[in-house]
């Protein structure tokens, strides 16, 4: 696991939204005042995947995480495994009793997929991925302060206890209870297939299996004699129905055959009919000859044109008379409206020029008098507009009587114009409505014209008129003789069929007497369309056929006994035959229930072989069964024994020990400057002292910077081996996060620790600090400054 950014929102120090960014970060170290909120980033991670924090004894508490004042915390890490990177979103909400987890979840990036949607699955979920379970992530991942000092000072019984949990040795106690649970299992079937063995008893054996076989080829035998008889039996049976079926058709047609007779009104029904017959044919006659009649008539009056033509032709010729009487009155008309117009144009010209005239001369008179008409503008104090002169009083002049007399004239002139010019107006639109009736008339003169052309004149006309008259007259005089005759022709047509539907009764009568003949197969006389005729034959031909049809059902009775005492033998030969066989027959003796009976025999006896057949090939499996059951149960017994927790898991912590103690000692060498290396005794470990003979004596006897580097030797190396050694295989160690007391370390074991934890970072590992020791801090290339503000905590990124 390699985280890349975590976001912490309302979490411990963190009340608002703050993200911390590890991309592309492989070193680095969380710097800041105590209290400042540096392990709280690593709680935020540890919460994120496994919704517990290190520091809590309870892992079911999450309350506190939740920022003083604040409803909720929210924490979402994203990191990678194996190169493809997760999403883990955790959110916690305060409740009345202390906190709960509404909302948990883990998404794959690359796709979106949601592996996990609740807390419940997140636990499982996380630890699938990651390989670790929380206990072990902060062994290993995570390495709280002063956690291994324990393990490194505890007694040989609880350090075992504590690598058995660290390394989940407990697996191989399950495996060895598994173990004892599997003998037992087996042990259990094994008894079980023995008493089943006991259930098949003789049913699976060779000797039923022969006997068996005997029964099912004896009843094969049968089968094959009922199979070859079957075609004799069917065939006696077809025969003797066959009999049967002709001695009841011999007896039905029998007396259908004595049924037959000749009623007494057929003869005078026939009589009516030919009577009929020839008032029909008349009828007919003189229906197609007025018929005939109707379409000469029709066919002489087609030569004419239509009477309605002839009648609008004929109306045409008299107006068009009216019209040319017309066209002379409108020309007339037309003339006169010319002469007035031009008469009315002369005039409105001469009261043009009288009017021109007596406005020359007004104008003359005003500029005779022009200084009388200046005298009326002029105004005392006002100046003059002819001299520019004030002008004191305005001179006092009398009016010329001649300018009165030229403006009534102008005035006159005027108004006799405007007059002449409506006389005018009016007399150009009496010209155009004269030239409107006219054109009018023209139009409908031309209109008749075309109307009249390709008809005689209007006297020709008029007899042409009364000769087409007299056809239609007596062309419908021949229709009405045609539909006289038409209604005869019903009549005797109704009459006829009125004979034709007794007939048709009478008729009936005959085909029940006939037709039921037919479908007995018989074959009587044929017909000849004459009832009467038709009816005698019938009643001749029956008389003779009836002493045949009784010979015909003497002998079908005989060959019908015999079909069947025949087939009664067969079948009672081959009854016996299944009974020997012990093959129960229910019923009457038949080839079907023989067959039922043979085949029913024949499949329980099969179906007893494949049981029997099922039951020793059964029986070879179970005592092979029995055989390696009671070997696995052996082999899971001798298991068991060997995975005794007083064995083998003391064996396996030696053999954790001794590779924790190798690994450890090469650690601890580095950080005391060769000083010490670790060795283990009768289950206490022991520093080996490289300056004093390798001196071996108790960790105890350490300082406390010492125990500082031996501790951690330890944590190191476990988190190293902790994935190999662990039951479960190796888990993702891809980061390594350092919450220690370096501040209890002097300059030089300070160089060696820091030396240490950088070679821990070369490669693909992720190595993490958090210290107060600025030393060390200064010494890593990443630093994230956490500080507390007022309301929240920050986090700075700084690269040294």
């Amino acid at each position: 696991m390699r985280p890349i950014n975590l976001a912490l929102s309302g979490f411990a120090a963190f009340r608002e939204r703050t993200e911390i960014d590890f991309e592309g970060v492989d070193f680095f170290a969380l710097v800041g005042p105590t209290g400042s909120g540096k392990s709280s980033v690593i709680d935020g991670m540890c919460f994120a995947l496994y919704g517990s924090v290190p520091r809590y004894d309870d892992r079911r508490v999450v309350a506190p995480i939740i920022t003083m004042g604040a409803q909720e915390a929210k924490v979402s890490l994203t990191f990678e495994v194996d190169g493809e990177r997760y999403v883990a979103t955790r959110v916690v909400r305060r409740t009345k009793s202390g906190a709960t987890t509404p909302e948990a979840r883990l998404e794959r990036v690359g796709d979106g997929s949601v592996l996990a949607g609740s807390a419940r699955e997140m636990e499982a979920a996380v630890v699938e991925l990651l390989g670790l379970p929380f206990e072990h992530f902060i062994k290993c991942v995570v390495l709280p302060q002063g956690e291994f000092a324990r393990f490194l000072h505890d007694k040989p019984a609880d350090r075992q206890q504590l690598l058995v949990e660290l390394l989940n040795l407990g697996f191989y106690a399950r495996m060895g209870q598994k173990a004892r649970a599997l003998a037992a299992e087996h042990e259990n079937e094994a008894e079980r297939d023995r008493r089943r063995l006991t259930e098949l008893g003789d049913d699976a054996t060779d000797a039923r299996k022969r006997e068996i076989e005997g029964r099912v080829a004896a009843i094969a035998r049968v089968r094959a004699e009922l199979k070859a008889t079957t075609p004799v039996v069917e065939q006696l049976t077809k025969d003797a129905e066959h009999a049967e079926q002709e001695l009841r058709r011999a007896g039905a047609l029998g007396e259908l055959l004595r049924k037959v007779e000749v009623p007494a009104a057929v003869t005078e029904l026939a009589r009516h009919r030919a009577d009929a017959d020839a008032a029909l044919t008349k009828a007919a006659s003189a229906a197609g000859e007025a018929e005939a009649a109707t379409r000469t008539r029709a066919e002489a009056i087609a030569t004419h044109p239509e009477l309605a033509e002839l009648n609008r032709a004929h109306d045409a010729h008299a107006d068009l008379a009216g019209v040319a009487a017309g066209l002379a009155k409108a020309s007339a008309a037309l003339d006169a409206a010319e002469r007035t117009e031009r008469t009315a144009i002369e005039e409105l010209e001469q009261a043009e020029t009288a009017r021109d005239e007596a406005v020359a001369a007004r104008d003359a008179l005003r500029t005779e008098h022009r200084a009388h008409l200046v005298a009326q503008t002029l105004h005392a104090g006002e100046p003059c507009p002819v001299c520019l002169q004030i002008v004191a009083a305005p001179p006092k002049l009398r009016e010329p009587a001649a300018i009165d007399l030229v403006d009534r004239e102008v005035e006159r002139t005027k108004q006799q114009h405007a007059a002449l010019a409506k006389r005018r107006e009016t007399a150009t639109t009496g010209v155009a409505t004269a030239r409107q009736a006219l054109a009018e008339l023209q139009r409908r003169e031309a209109e008749l014209t075309e109307r009249v052309a390709g008809f005689p004149d209007a006297t020709a006309l008029e007899a042409l008129i009364v000769e087409v008259r007299a056809g239609h007259a007596a062309l419908e005089a021949a229709r009405s003789t045609e539909t006289a005759a038409r209604r005869a022709l019903d009549r005797a047509r109704t009459a006829r069929d009125s004979l034709t539907d007794e007939i048709k009764q009478v008729g009936a009568r005959f085909r029940e007497q006939r037709d039921p003949l037919l479908q007995h197969g018989a074959e009587p006389p044929p017909l000849r369309d004459e009832l009467l005729d038709d009816w005698n034959a019938l009643a001749a031909w029956s008389l003779e056929e009836s002493g045949a049809c009784e010979e015909r059902a003497r002998l079908a009775k005989e060959r019908h006994a015999g079909a069947v005492t025949e087939r009664r033998g067969l079948l009672v030969g081959l009854a016996g035959a299944c009974q020997d066989l012990d093959v129960e027959l229910a019923g009457e003796i038949t080839l079907g229930a023989l067959l039922e009976a043979t085949v029913r025999a024949e499949t329980e006896a099969a179906n007893e072989l494949t049981r029997v057949k099922a039951g020793i090939a059964e029986a070879k499996k179970l005592r092979k069964a029995i055989g390696k059951r009671e070997e696995e149960a052996e082999v899971a017994k001798t298991l068991a024994g060997l995975l005794a927790a007083n064995r083998f898991e003391r064996w396996l912590v030696a053999e954790a020990l001794d590779v924790l103690v190798t690994d450890a000692s090469r650690a601890l060498q580095e950080l005391s400057g060769g000083h010490y290396s670790f060795a283990f005794d009768e289950g206490s470990f022991l520093v080996v002292d490289h300056r004093n003979a390798d001196e071996r004596r108790s960790v105890r006897t350490l300082s406390g910077g010492e125990t500082f580097q031996a501790a951690l030797a330890l944590a190191l190396a476990l988190s190293d081996q902790l994935g190999d050694l662990a039951a479960n295989g190796a888990a993702r160690l891809e980061s390594i996060f350092l919450d220690e007391g370096f501040g209890t370390l002097d300059p030089d074991t300070l160089d060696a620790v820091a030396s240490t934890i950088e070679n821990l970072a070369v490669g693909d590992r992720m190595v993490g600090l958090v210290t107060h020791v600025a030393e060390l801090s200064e010494r890593v290339p990443v630093r994230y400054v956490v500080g507390r503000g007022a309301r929240t905590a920050t986090v700075e990124k700084v690269l040294t």
